[in-house]
């Protein structure tokens, strides 16, 4: 088999490194349209705890399973962002 020839004009495109990212901040905005959908249906934020505590588990779990650094990362971000929410509602009382 013969290799392609790749003279200096023609780079060859990098894989995309970017797709832990891309579950952090997928996580983070099903957790502000959970939280926006709670908060508009039942009048406050804190109604989303029980889909908060399942979205956490989840992410654990995954990050086990799939042994992917991003989801524990998730996971952490959702537990900073989800108490700083739940003080400001708290402090907005």
């Amino acid at each position: 088999m013969e290799q392609p020839h790749i003279t200096p004009g023609m780079i060859p495109p990098k894989k995309s490194s970017g797709g832990g990212m891309k579950i952090v901040g997928y996580n983070l905005l099903a957790f502000a349209v959970y939280c926006g959908l709670s908060a508009l249906i039942a009048g406050n934020i804190f109604s989303a705890l029980p889909v908060f505590i399942l979205h956490i588990i989840a992410c654990l779990i995954l990050a086990i399973v799939q042994k992917k650094a991003a989801w524990a990362l998730a996971a952490g971000l959702l537990l900073v962002v989800g108490f700083s929410t739940c003080v400001a509602s708290l402090a907005g009382m």
